[in-house]
C-alpha cells in the first residue's frame, strides 16, 4: 500500500494545464519573508504515482525525487476554498489557491512531514500573488476559479482555469470515517530570484477516496499522469479550521 499523506496513504488526483509558470525576474526586493493563513477551508487533494523519469524533467538536479511505492513517484494537485485568507495579519478576504508538487526527499534535516518541490502556486488571492511577486515567485491570478462541496458528505467539485493550463478536481462522498491529523508540508520553488520556500501547517479533518482529475489534454501535468482525464491513485478531502504558512526566500 502506498504512502497516505494525512494517515498512510497518500497519493491524490491533479489537474494541470499547458506548462508550468516561469520563474519572475530577480530585483532588488526587501523583503525576504511573509505569512498567511487561511480559516474555514476546504481541500481537494488528487494523488498520481508516477514513474521518477517522467517527473524528473521538472525537477532541478539539487533536489531527489523521493520513491514512494513500486519504485513511483508522486504528484500532488490540490484546489483549496477558504472562507477567508489573510495576509501578513491584515484583514482577510473570501479565496481559492491551487497548488501542485513532485514530492522530494527532504532538502534539508527538518521535522516537517512532508517536502514537495512547487510546480505553481495559483488562485484569486490579490495580496497573496503580491506577496509571491516580492520574493521573486510568479504566482498566476485566476480570475473564475470555483469550489462547490456538501458540508458532512465530503462531495466537492473544484475547478482551476489557470493561464497555465485548466485542471478540476471531483470527489464523491468518499467512505471510511472522519480522520483528524496535524501535518506540515514544505513547498521548494526555484526562481531567478532564488530559492522561495512556503512552509504550511494544518491540523484537518479528512477522508481519503475516489478523485477525478481533469485537464487539457496538452498540459505538463496532462504529460506527468499519461491522459487528460482520469482517476487519481489517491485523492483525500480535507477540512481545514485553520491553515497557517511562512512564505520565505532562502538564501
Amino acid at each position: 500500500m502506498f504512502r497516505v499523506r494525512l494517515l498512510s496513504l497518500t497519493l491524490a488526483a491533479l489537474t494541470l494545464g499547458a506548462t508550468i509558470p516561469s520563474s519572475a525576474p530577480a530585483r532588488n526586493r526587501a523583503g525576504k519573508e511573509f505569512s498567511f493563513s487561511g480559516k474555514g477551508c476546504v481541500e481537494t487533494e488528487a494523488f498520481f504515482l508516477v514513474d521518477p523519469a517522467v517527473l524528473d524533467p521538472y525537477v532541478p538536479d539539487k533536489y531527489k525525487i523521493a520513491v514512494v511505492f513500486a519504485g513511483k513517484g508522486e504528484l500532488m494537485v490540490t484546489i483549496t476554498d477558504c472562507d477567508e485568507i489573510s495576509v501578513n495579519g491584515k484583514r482577510g478576504r473570501p479565496g481559492i489557491i491551487g497548488k501542485a508538487g513532485i514530492y522530494i526527499e527532504p532538502p534539508i534535516p527538518s521535522r516537517l512531514d512532508f517536502d514537495y518541490y512547487g510546480l505553481w502556486q495559483v488562485g484569486n488571492v490579490a495580496a497573496l500573488r503580491k506577496g509571491f511577486g516580492k520574493l521573486g515567485l510568479e504566482s498566476p491570478f485566476v480570475k473564475n476559479p470555483s469550489f462547490s462541496s456538501t458540508t458532512g458528505d465530503y462531495d466537492a467539485d473544484a475547478s482551476m482555469p489557470q493561464p497555465v493550463g485548466p485542471y478540476r478536481i471531483r470527489m464523491a462522498n468518499p467512505a471510511g470515517v472522519d480522520v483528524l491529523v496535524g501535518y506540515d508540508s514544505t513547498f521548494w520553488y526555484e526562481t531567478r530570484a532564488g530559492t522561495v520556500t512556503v512552509a504550511q501547517t494544518a491540523e484537518p479533518t479528512y477522508r481519503t477516496g475516489l478523485a477525478l482529475f481533469e485537464t487539457s489534454p496538452d498540459s505538463a501535468v496532462g504529460a506527468m499522469i499519461g491522459g487528460a482525464t482520469r482517476p487519481a491513485d489517491s485523492g483525500t478531502l480535507a477540512h481545514i479550521p485553520v491553515l497557517e504558512a511562512m512564505v520565505r526566500r532562502v538564501p
